[in-house]
């Protein structure tokens, strides 16, 4: 995930991580390694182990408010959470 933002050159991240023992070890992971090649994560976003639609919903404004190059989203895909997120998000994305 760090050699992608590396790519795009990215050095300032928004991450959202699901909030369970998986979640957590990965934002670490990520604010580590992200540290030592300039990346800084702006804002870190947990999504809730029993998240529901509101929560959702408040990732995706938070995503869309936020100034950050990029968003890492770090989650169980087994849960859907990815998918929620992302499917709100774009719902409230404007294009124009």
């Amino acid at each position: 995930m760090v050699e992608v933002a590396k790519e795009m050159n990215w050095t300032y991240a928004m991450l959202v991580h699901s909030d369970d023992e998986y979640g957590r070890d990965g934002k670490q992971l990520l604010i580590s390694e992200g540290k030592k090649h300039g990346i800084c994560f702006s804002t870190l976003k947990p999504i809730p182990v029993n998240a529901g639609q509101q929560d959702f919903t408040k990732i995706a404004q938070d995503i869309i408010q936020d100034d950050a190059q990029g968003v890492f989203l770090f989650s169980h895909t087994q849960e859907g959470n990815s998918k929620k997120v992302l499917s709100i998000s774009l719902t409230y994305y404007d294009c124009s």
